[in-house]
């Protein structure tokens, strides 16, 4: 993702036979042999300053409500086939002009065989989301993602791990008189094509406690309005996820060596390492203590000859409160280090962000989620310091309109 909200993202993954079967034993309804899960809205409704328009920084409120459904059809018992559709209503109270629906789409089918682990999924995500942490304006993207994943157990511990992905990113401006105040078109340098391809072998842990990996990485980015940026390289990656009692630990590294797609491309090579790091200690089923970092490679959305690399450390706390509520506090540190930044000088910035999110359960059916999130980007430039309070409400019937 260009931009990834702080506090987020920082979860090891259910183990997809696990998540599968529960929203299959959770779903509401039956249709013959197919469950259905329904949901229904509000998602993220946001109270937030700082927002960048023609007449200067505004403050307002806005938020997406929708409503949709989850579909899984078992076939046999080793395989799933999974599909979702959960349009969505963006909306904002005074720049109502930018108003607009959105949705999130997919279908995906899922084999557990004898030795085999097979995934192909087929996703769009339309949002509307931070364009990066270097223009702090929000506009409607458009991600298609196609998957395809395998694992085959070559012996008792040792599997051959493939996948696949192609994705497409594509920002929108809006259709109103508002401009940004950074650039005209903020977007324009970041629409893209990525595909990227892993080989490798892991060793498996007994219990499905987890797993060690390692293998080779080629990925390829085409730019549509700047092939001047558009690389490519071969890259070794390290992959592990250990799970226990008390202790997760989940990390994926890659070495990567970037450089430009054609001889008279401008794109200056990328050799370093991105990935991240979580340490999640868990001493009591209802607490749960995290430590995590990442480094990440972000283009610019100023500069088509610039990037810049973002390292983030972060702690956060999750504590349940009582058997329908919970809580998560989070804090991050982290800089931004840029690569040919907007007139020939650097950008370097130091990020600070913090924040707070309760949820619980109302009833049988109501879930409520508030928070609150602070972003600050503390910059060398002259003028570029800026910063985003959000105060956050949610409040849904069903599981969410995430994915699976």
């Amino acid at each position: 993702a260009q931009y990834r909200t702080p506090g987020t993202g920082v979860t090891i993954s259910e183990n997809r036979r696990t998540q599968l079967e529960t929203a299959i034993e959770e779903a509401r309804w039956n249709l013959g042999p197919v469950r259905v899960q329904p949901w229904i809205g509000f998602r993220d409704i946001v109270y937030q300053d700082n927002i960048p328009t023609a007449d200067g920084p505004v403050d307002d409120i806005h938020g997406s409500a929708g409503a949709g459904l989850k579909f899984y059809l078992p076939v046999g018992e080793d395989v799933v086939i999974a599909a979702h559709a959960l349009p969505e209503y963006n909306f904002w109270i005074d720049l109502d002009d930018r108003n607009q629906v959105i949705g999130r789409y997919g279908l995906g089918v899922f084999a557990f065989l004898n030795r085999l682990e097979l995934e192909v999924t087929g996703r769009r995500i339309e949002d509307v989301t931070f364009v990066s942490g270097e223009v702090l304006r929000q506009l409607p993207q458009t991600q298609d993602t196609f998957d395809a994943k395998a694992q085959l157990r070559i012996t008792g511990s040792l599997a051959l791990a493939v996948s696949g992905n192609v994705s497409t990113l594509d920002y929108e401006e809006y259709k109103d008189s508002t401009q940004t105040i950074v650039a005209d078109d903020p977007g324009i340098f970041l629409d893209r094509e990525e595909t990227k391809l892993r080989a490798g072998v892991r060793y498996l842990l007994r219990s499905e406690a987890g797993f060690f990996g390692i293998g080779v990485q080629d990925e390829d980015t085409t730019f549509d309005l700047s092939p001047e940026r558009d690389n490519q390289g071969t890259s070794i990656y390290i992959e592990a996820l250990l799970q226990g009692n008390k202790l997760d630990i989940a990390f994926d590294i890659a070495q990567r060596d970037l450089e430009a797609s054609s001889p008279n491309g401008s794109f200056p090579g990328f050799d370093d390492t991105t990935g991240g790091l979580l340490i999640a200690f868990h001493p009591r089923s209802t607490s749960e203590l995290q430590f995590y970092t990442r480094r990440d490679l972000s283009y610019s959305a100023l500069n088509s000859s610039s990037y810049y690399t973002a390292y983030t450390y972060g702690v956060a706390a999750e504590l349940d409160l009582s058997r329908r509520s919970d809580l998560r506090a989070f804090y991050e540190i982290g800089e931004n280090d840029y690569f040919g930044g907007l007139g020939g000088f650097n950008e370097d910035e130091d990020v600070n962000a913090w924040g707070a999110t309760m949820s619980t359960r109302l009833g049988r059916l109501l879930n409520l989620r508030l928070g609150y999130r602070l972003t600050e980007y503390d910059s060398v430039a002259l003028d570029r310091d800026r910063e985003v309070e959000e105060i956050l409400f949610g409040l849904s019937i069903g599981s969410g309109p995430g994915d699976w």
